[in-house]
């Protein structure tokens, strides 16, 4: 409660982008914000950037986010009530739940007034995931020389995230939605906002399988990566009062679900039975057999 952030750019070099004490804070709490200070710099950049020519959509909406966060990372989102995320937060995932409501009303041909403000239909569907395995794969491994042992924790933290990061990403080009729709991912996990349509279900299948398969084959099924969509959610359920409960818990207990069962994509066939050759693994190359190896043959 002491602590607060002050205006300035995000920079890796600016010390000022730190908390400190809100009596070192100028002005003070309670006045109006200077924020022109910041705004003659951020109109420029983003006039430079608009006449910019970038390879894909998907680079655009990188560029932007990154300026976005540079100069509104320290906004508070509002200044009449409390300002618990920054303006950055509140503007990206705005973005992304735009973009997914364009998106469904697009499939749907329902552009008109009421199906628009409708909020009790179902237009949003949740994609959750989560790694498992995480500190067998990590703190499991044969015994390490003392001074390889840190570099090796190392990486394999790194490995985890990646598999994460990769996972939302890949689902995120496969549905050809913008990066603002991944609300959370970290520590292994991720949730991504979706259009609720049955294209989007017949994907995140598609990926689910994909992925038990490559993880069966690459660590033997030592690591897993639970995926669920089942949770679908309305324009109601963002509310303050609603959003906890009906869609981050529910999108927590859909992922404990999958949980009981890990891989089970990769080993039943299209229906549902248990394929007994799915249990016969052969095994993608480790260690210097896949570094001997040739891009081609990977």
């Amino acid at each position: 409660p002491e602590y607060r952030y002050g205006l300035t750019i995000l920079d890796a070099q600016n010390k000022q982008t730190f908390p400190r004490k809100k009596e070192q804070i100028h002005p003070p709490e309670g006045r109006d914000l200077p924020f022109d200070i910041l705004w003659d710099q951020f109109t420029k950049e983003a006039k430079e950037l608009a006449v910019l020519d970038h390879p894909s959509e998907w680079d655009r909406h990188m560029a932007w986010m990154s300026l976005l966060e540079q100069y509104t990372w320290c906004i508070p989102s509002s200044v009449k009530d409390l300002p618990d995320i920054s303006l950055y937060d509140h503007l990206v995932t705005t973005a992304g739940i735009a973009a997914v409501l364009a998106r469904f009303h697009e499939e749907e041909k329902a552009w008109n007034e009421l199906d628009i403000k409708d909020k009790e239909k179902k237009k949003f569907r949740m994609i959750a995931g989560d790694v498992s395995g995480i500190q067998g794969f990590i703190f499991g491994q044969e015994a390490e020389p003392p001074k390889r042992a840190a570099v090796r924790l190392r990486a394999r933290s790194f490995l985890v995230g990646s598999i994460s990061q990769a996972t939302a990403l890949h689902i995120i080009h496969a549905l050809n939605l913008p990066p603002s729709v991944i609300f959370r991912e970290a520590a292994g996990q991720f949730l991504i906002l979706a259009p609720n349509l049955e294209q989007t279900r017949v994907l995140v299948e598609e990926i689910r399988r994909e992925l038990d398969q490559y993880l069966i084959r690459r660590y033997g099924g030592e690591l897993t990566l639970n995926l669920s969509d089942e949770v679908e959610a309305c324009g109601g359920d963002f509310q303050v009062e609603l959003f906890e409960r009906r869609i981050l818990q529910a999108s927590n207990h859909a992922l404990e679900k999958a949980k009981t069962a890990k891989l089970s994509f990769a080993l039943r066939d299209s229906g549902k039975a248990w394929n007994p050759q799915a249990f016969v693994v052969d095994f993608y190359p480790r260690g210097p057999e896949l570094e001997e190896m040739e891009p081609s043959e990977l």
